[in-house]
């Protein structure tokens, strides 16, 4: 395997991009698990996205509001629930809670950790590091479309890498980059758990892959060969939203190393800053939208 395939670092920002490229578009992005015979293993939310068998039933379904001590007290350890009536009631809540009339401001942070010298580059040279950040901001309208949009990605630094805006209507979907349709699809394979627990002191669920390679395989973006790849991705339990995506390899002496994290906020109720007031105008103009 080793030299073959894309590395880690360009499958997984191709990705997560594509996820943002397609709620500007209202477009839906679909990329295949990778194969352990003959590709990379990236540990993209595709390729670690394996639903499996299902284990329990959803537990009572608290309020965002409140609940009462007791039942916080008992989340504290984790609960196994069931894969497709937990994916149906995340995807409810976070339509309830994003789909109302008003800006919508996402915050993305990106950290990559592999040995590949690979480096992807925009078609102006920008070269994508592997730390960045990317801040989106979506105009959700009374009909549940979002009719204007902007994108900005910056380096750790506050360099800018790219932005993108769109003023087309369009469906911006759960706000997860697609990650709770991938799990849908690929509910026949795999062996995802998914359970009630906690992170940072609220209620999540967490959905946990385990892929284990015996023997161990070469992938181009590491020293060693991989043993296992875990991914383990989290959703606020109470809103719905996409929290947290992290994958880790596991090589043959024992040792961990995160290969990759993608950590998101979402805030409803905000004012877009000028510079994105100013994109988005510049956007209608040139598109003859005002006079």
């Amino acid at each position: 395997m080793k030299g073959k395939g894309l590395p880690l670092l360009i499958v997984l920002i191709l990705l997560l991009a594509g996820g943002a490229m397609a709620l500007q578009r209202g477009t839906n992005v679909t990329l295949a698990a990778a194969s352990t015979s003959g590709q990379s293993l990236a540990p993209g939310p595709a390729a670690i996205a394996q639903p499996a068998r299902v284990m329990a039933q959803v537990p009572s379904t608290p309020t965002a509001q409140a609940q009462p001590p007791e039942a916080v007290q008992k989340a504290r350890a984790p609960q196994t629930l069931d894969l497709l009536p937990t994916i149906q009631l995340l995807k409810a809540r976070v339509r309830a809670h994003l789909y109302q009339p008003g800006w919508i401001y996402i915050h993305e942070e990106f950290s990559l950790n592999n040995d590949s010298p690979y480096k992807i580059k925009l078609p102006d040279g920008t070269v994508i590091p592997n730390h960045y950040v990317r801040e989106s901001w979506y105009h959700m309208t009374g009909d549940q479309l979002a009719d204007e949009n902007a994108i900005v990605e910056k380096g750790m630094d506050g360099q800018p890498i790219r932005s993108m805006v769109g003023i087309s209507p369009l469906s911006p979907g759960d706000f997860d980059f697609g990650t709770l349709d991938r799990y849908l699809a690929l509910s026949g394979a795999g062996t995802m758990t998914v359970t009630l627990t906690e992170l940072d002191g609220r209620q999540v669920v967490r959905f946990s892959s385990i892929d284990k390679f015996d023997p161990p395989v070469d992938d181009i973006d590491f020293k060693q060969p991989v043993a296992q790849l875990i991914g383990d991705t989290y959703f606020d339990y109470a809103t719905g939203q996409y929290v947290l995506g992290e994958w880790r390899y596991v090589f043959p002496d024992g040792s961990v190393r995160l290969a990759g994290r993608h950590m998101v906020e979402i805030r409803t109720g905000q004012t877009p800053p000028a510079e994105i007031t100013a994109m988005i105008e510049e956007k209608k103009k040139g598109e003859g939208k005002e006079p």
